[in-house]
């Protein structure tokens, strides 16, 4: 008889409201799940160290693995991709629907957006550093094809003296 693995999105709400963690009231997807004595089911989401007293909830986290999981930006943004226990911690990270803070030192900018964004607001917001990125990727794409080009040089180069080379000790004997 086959695994099957079901959706826990699927599970009625009533259900969902006690696998979700007390802290950040997501569903409890990624480890460790820890459960405190005071405050329930922690997910490994969030900080822990604060808490004493907690004991890892093997038990869910062995249930979890059975289960297909959605990404958390599902329902708020439409990721789609459905995943092992294994993998929600590294997708969730890379997600493309997942929002990201405006990753310049400027504190006044209060952009939140996800990655496709970034270049849009770079150019809107930030002219001065799109410009200076714009241009230092063209450099470094010169710059890389400068490199290759020197090093079929190279290659070609070593390949014909290698060839006059054999010539010349063929010719001698």
């Amino acid at each position: 008889m086959g695994s099957s693995s079901s959706l826990l999105s699927d599970a009625p709400p009533e259900v969902l409201n006690d696998l979700r963690c007390t802290n950040c009231h997501e569903l409890l997807t990624c480890p460790p799940i820890m459960w405190y004595p005071e405050l329930g089911n922690i997910c490994g989401r969030c900080p822990q160290e604060a808490y004493n007293d907690g004991v890892r909830n093997t038990a869910f986290e062995a249930l979890a693995k059975l289960q297909s999981l959605p990404c958390r930006f599902k329902n708020v943004e439409g990721c789609s991709e459905i995943l092992k226990w294994e993998q929600v911690k590294n997708h969730e990270y890379t997600c493309d629907f997942r929002n990201h803070a405006c990753p310049t030192f400027d504190q006044s900018c209060q952009w939140n957006g996800r990655k496709g964004e970034l270049q849009e607001h770079y150019k809107e917001k930030h002219v001065k550093l799109f410009t200076y990125l714009a241009q230092s990727t063209s450099h470094r794409r010169s710059r890389r094809n400068a490199d290759e080009r020197s090093a079929v040089a190279e290659t070609e180069f070593t390949g014909a003296k290698k060839q006059r080379l054999n010539l010349a000790s063929v010719t001698s004997e």
